[in-house]
């Protein structure tokens, strides 16, 4: 049996059935033989449904906004509550300027090795003010430090020799 245009069109896109391509192969051979069985699907066939995707899409006004943590240790325990802010994925700015310096530099050590394990960066701010921020923070550009008498020198400099041009 020749088929029109619209049927093969509806065959192809799956709107027919296969059960009626079935029926006419069975038709065309003795129909005495061959009976007809219609499709049905088996109690252990479990219908198929399809797999929604999530949506990827982010919101790029979100309306939270970062904060970053100042502290000022003055013990060594308070670096736990420091590298508790890190691995929470907030920067942190930590002042060691009012401690000692061996414990400045043992709380530094301690945060340095926090920020190692969770791919973080440290960025020197001014003479112990230190810059500290986890993987999802980008820190950008670079603070030229200059010290009071570093300034004091080079001015005094200028001076002494703005005369000699």
């Amino acid at each position: 049996m020749a088929k029109s245009f619209g049927e093969k069109l509806k065959y192809f896109w799956g709107f027919e059935g296969e059960e009626d391509d079935v029926m006419e192969a069975t038709s065309d051979q003795s129909e005495n033989s061959l009976s007809y069985n219609s499709y049905s699907p088996s109690s252990s066939q479990q219908p198929v449904y399809p797999v929604q995707s999530k949506n990827k899409v982010l919101n790029i006004h979100n309306n939270a906004s970062m904060k970053i943590e100042v502290f000022q240790p003055k013990v060594f325990n308070e670096a736990v509550e420091i590298v508790d802010c890190l691995r929470s994925k907030k920067p942190v700015i930590i002042n060691l300027e009012a401690i000692e310096p061996e414990l400045a530099r043992k709380i530094f050590d301690f945060l340095s090795g926090a920020l190692c394990a969770i791919d973080g960066k440290a960025e020197k701010i001014s003479r112990g003010i230190f810059l500290m921020a986890p993987n999802n923070v980008e820190v950008k550009g670079k603070i030229e430090t200059e010290t009071i008498a570093e300034h004091q020198e080079e001015t005094i400099e200028d001076s002494l020799f703005r005369f000699k041009q």
